[in-house]
């Protein structure tokens, strides 16, 4: 899971971002202590940033990237990516094949930036950074073109390389993408070692057979003569019989960094790679960017327009009447007699003439084209204003124009995010309610794209009759065991049967409660596996004559098995919390006042069922919990929940129970009784004071339990427990839990010493949560609650 981290350069305000790792901190502790460590790790010092802050990943990801129309595009991303190629640009400009390098590609939460990034009829292929975050470098190409990825047994460890061939009637290309990072005092390159493993690569791939394009981001100022190290490479180029084409600068701040190199007496180039600026914007449409794109024609026979066969019928040509008529005399209807298989043969030839005859069969050879489909008129006049602007700055070279151009490129990458909104938004709305076609287009928007594969076949009629034989026989099969399972269930019933005599007393008293009762393995099945019946409706109390408390909003309690298995709950209670439900998770107490059980770093409360159920008829009658729409156990919770249940004295204080892969409870040592929650809970009810039914409630923990975490800040650590999830939550060795989403705008603090608390580093969570400092308040043991006062603060 990834935090995005925003700045900007003291300089020339450029947006700059950097993915954070926050898994990082909790499995491999190799990842820098503070934000702005963060982007040294980059190049870049805190004295270069300003408004140093964290965003939504899906908000800062690519979108909308103009591109120059040629047939192939080198192109390098900033340090980081900005702003994703506009799908006019591969489709509309006709371009054949990009090469883009620093793509940040590659995991699983990129599918939304990888399915915008590749439209229609066209395909990728791309090399992910496998250590570490950022560099990776993509193919993005016409799918009527033949590349191929090729392995290559280059180990180097100072650049990244992705080799691919492309292959037509009469021609083959390598074409390598190569990305160079600057060396830096945190990856701690040497130019000396990247030299070395520069030439051992030249020495290999200047002997394959195919015609050469080496291509990407060096990171060499090419253009400087004073430059040693340029010169060098440019050396190794010249020993190897490459030749470097591309003259003039390629970042906004001038210099060389970019490079298409091939053989010097090649002539696979058609003309002189050209430097233009694509005028690269964000998600809003602002400039953004800081490499130019370099573009060229490449003299290889280039394959026709990929075409499509496909077969239909115009059901919509059909006079109903003459169907009617055919249908009437057709001998389905004439001859009614017969075996239910003959029947059933009548029944489909006849259909099937009569199909043939009002919607024959037509096939037709479609061209495969990008989807445009939001493509308006008003952003064709915008796209044809921009291109005349651009043949003025080229005519001209003036700054006025080039100022011109660079707002008509705004203009249209702003409409153009305008029109794909509308589009969608309004392709969502002619959908309604047909689950199955809005689920087909948010998968295509996601990049969650299936193709069914089918077994090796020569005939589709043959391979349809295969499956309908496999499912008979499979049917026979089911049939078979379940006639032999029969010998065997007097067995096991006898077996339930002992299992369940020590727990009688128990079973009855449960049995006397009106539960909806669900049994879930794990905690992933519980949203698949609940009944339908197990809904939380308040309506509930007022059927119930007795019961006093007010219809509220639905409450969950979830008792654990250990305090590390309450990330195991976190799938089951974060739906609950989106729908607005109470969600209360009880921390049994530390060792240091039960005693424990005296395992290594262990502060689960031990004590014996019965001191739980204690424990938690305290805690909920404490902070006013009289009723439970569901009670949710895991594992050793299980049986706090069945014994808890089993001995209420109001039968309709729980409506259903769910438990979660129950499992024996060994007792240990432990205390009796122990006086379960603070103050604080008198607020939760209290709806003069919070608006909404769910509120974020956040404790401050010693982390005693993670040795290895001691030597990282505890902000920092506490700042990943924030983040993990993408909600908000804090689970603690105390005596409450409290969870919520970022959208809640209330929140408490608590915990069972106030010498836990840091009152910075409250301070700090309330910024990074947006909550005003005037609507939080934290009580200890050692405050005393002015709920008037807060009342009237609020």
């Amino acid at each position: 899971m990834y935090l995005r981290l925003e700045s900007r350069s003291r300089y020339d305000g450029t947006a700059i971002f950097v993915d954070y790792d926050l898994y990082a901190l909790l499995l491999r502790h190799d990842f820098a202590t503070t934000y702005h460590d963060c982007f040294e790790h980059v190049g870049y010092s805190q004295y270069d940033l300003l408004d140093l802050k964290t965003v939504p990943r899906q908000y800062c990801d690519l979108h909308n990237r103009s591109t120059i129309v040629k047939s192939i595009i080198f192109y390098s991303l900033e340090i980081v990516v900005r702003s994703w190629p506009s799908v006019t640009g591969p489709g509309s400009n006709n371009v054949d094949l990009f090469a883009l390098s620093e793509t940040w590609l590659g995991t699983t939460i990129d599918k939304l930036v990888t399915s915008e990034l590749i439209p229609d009829g066209y395909d990728i292929h791309q090399v992910s950074r496998k250590d570490q975050r950022g560099g990776g470098l993509a193919v993005v190409y016409k799918t009527n073109l033949d590349v191929k990825l090729v392995k290559n047994d280059c180990h180097s460890t100072h650049f990244e390389l992705m080799e691919c061939k492309i292959a037509t009637k009469n021609q083959h290309l390598r074409l390598c993408v190569i990305y160079r990072p600057p060396p830096s005092k945190a990856n701690k390159f040497r130019n000396s070692i990247f030299f070395e493993e520069w030439s051992r690569f030249l020495d290999r791939t200047v002997v394959v057979s195919e015609e050469l394009i080496i291509t990407g981001d060096l990171n060499f100022h090419l253009d400087d003569p004073t430059d040693s190290d340029a010169h060098k490479f440019l050396e190794t180029l010249e020993e190897h019989g490459l030749s470097q084409h591309v003259t003039g600068k390629t970042h906004v701040h001038g210099h060389t960094l970019d490079v298409v190199i091939t053989r010097e007496n090649s002539s696979i180039l058609s003309d002189i790679p050209s430097i233009q600026d694509p005028h690269l914007c964000d998600n809003k449409g602002k400039p953004s960017g800081d490499h130019l794109a370099i573009s060229s024609q490449i003299n290889i026979a280039k394959p026709p327009k990929q075409r499509k066969t496909v077969t239909f019928r115009k059901y919509r040509d059909i006079v109903v009447k003459d169907l009617i008529t055919d249908l009437n005399n057709s001998a389905v209807l004439c001859n009614p007699e017969g075996s239910s298989d003959e029947l059933v043969k009548v029944y489909n030839s006849e259909v099937q003439i009569i199909i043939d005859k009002h919607a024959p069969l037509q096939t037709k050879d479609i061209l495969l084209r990008p989807n445009t489909q939001w493509y308006t008129d008003e952003l064709h006049s915008a796209k044809r204003e921009r291109r005349k602007a651009e043949r003025q700055m080229r005519k001209t070279n003036l700054e006025v124009h080039k100022q011109i151009y660079r707002d008509k490129s705004v203009q249209s990458n702003i409409l153009l995010l305008k029109c794909k909104n509308e589009y969608f938004s309004n392709k969502i709305l002619e959908i309604g309610n047909d689950q199955k076609q809005l689920h087909k287009l948010t998968n295509n928007l996601m990049g969650n794209k299936a193709e069914t594969v089918l077994p090796s076949h020569q005939d589709e009629h043959a391979l349809s009759n295969r499956f309908g034989e496999f499912f008979v026989g499979k049917i026979d099969t089911i049939r078979n065991n379940l006639s032999n399972s029969n010998k065997t269930s007097t067995e096991v019933d006898n077996a339930l049967e002992a299992d369940s005599k020590g727990n009688e007393s128990v079973s009855a008293k449960i049995g006397e409660l009106n539960l909806r009762y669900v049994f879930v393995r794990t905690c992933v099945d519980f949203w698949t596996d609940i009944p339908v019946g197990v809904m939380f409706d308040t309506a509930y109390l007022d059927t119930h004559p007795g019961i006093s408390l007010k219809p509220d909003t639905p409450v969950i309690v979830a008792l654990h098995d250990t305090p590390g298995s309450l990330y195991d709950m976190i799938p089951i209670l974060q739906p609950f919390c989106n729908l607005g439900y109470r969600v209360v998770a009880p921390n049994f107490p530390d060792k240091i006042h039960t005693r424990g059980m005296n395992r290594y770093d262990d502060t689960t409360f031990s004590g014996k069922t019965d001191e739980r159920v204690t424990f938690i008829h305290d805690f909920l009658q404490t902070i006013g919990i009289e009723r439970i729409d569901m009670l949710i156990g895991q594992g050793s919770g299980c049986n706090t929940v069945i014994s808890y249940t089993a001995n209420l004295l109001n039968k309709h204080a729980v409506r259903s129970i769910a438990l979660l892969s129950p499992i024996g409870h060994k007792p240990g040592k432990a205390l009796k009784e122990y006086p379960a929650v603070l103050e604080f809970d008198m607020l939760w009810n209290k709806s003069t004071l919070f608006k909404y039914p769910l509120r974020a409630s956040l404790e401050i923990s010693a982390f005693h339990k993670f040795p290895v975490l001691r030597k990282y800040r505890q902000s920092d650590r506490l700042k990943v427990m924030l983040h993990f999830a993408g909600f908000q939550y804090e689970w603690l060795n105390s005596d409450s839990f409290g969870i919520g989403s970022s959208s809640i705008p209330r929140l408490m603090t608590y915990n069972l010493n106030n010498n836990l608390v840091d009152k910075d580093l409250m301070e700090e969570y309330t910024d990074l949560l947006g909550i005003p400092e005037t609507n939080v308040c934290h009580i200890g043991t050692g405050n005393k609650l002015n709920l008037q006062k807060i009342i009237i603060q609020h």
